[in-house]
């Protein structure tokens, strides 16, 4: 799994798989073109075990440079993984993501 900031002012309410925002393409569908996203990505490996259940991303490292926007992807070079998410508005809440902040 990889987070990565994205490159392109993509506005939310019209962000779709092919739109940053409306009527603007990404330059891959899926935001996998090389001028969509940042190339400085932050890993963080799946498990199998994982797969169904909630995942958490460490973003300290990229928050302290600056970086507040990200786009989680299944893989680099474009093959799909089938890695799904929830949308934000999707019928069961419980299912959506959620954002957690813990600081010290």
């Amino acid at each position: 799994m990889y987070l990565a900031e994205p490159q392109r002012p993509w506005v939310a309410p019209q962000t779709t798989w092919t739109n940053y925002q409306t009527p603007y393409y990404w330059q891959a569908t899926g935001v996998k073109g090389v001028d969509d996203r940042n190339t400085h990505e932050h890993v963080r490996k799946v498990k199998y075990t994982e797969v169904g259940s909630w995942l958490d991303f460490d973003v300290t490292e990229l928050v302290q440079q600056g970086i507040y926007e990200y786009i989680l992807y299944g893989s680099y070079a474009g093959t799909n993984k089938d890695i799904q998410f929830r949308s934000n508005n999707y019928w069961l809440a419980s299912e959506r993501p959620k954002l957690a902040i813990w600081y010290e």
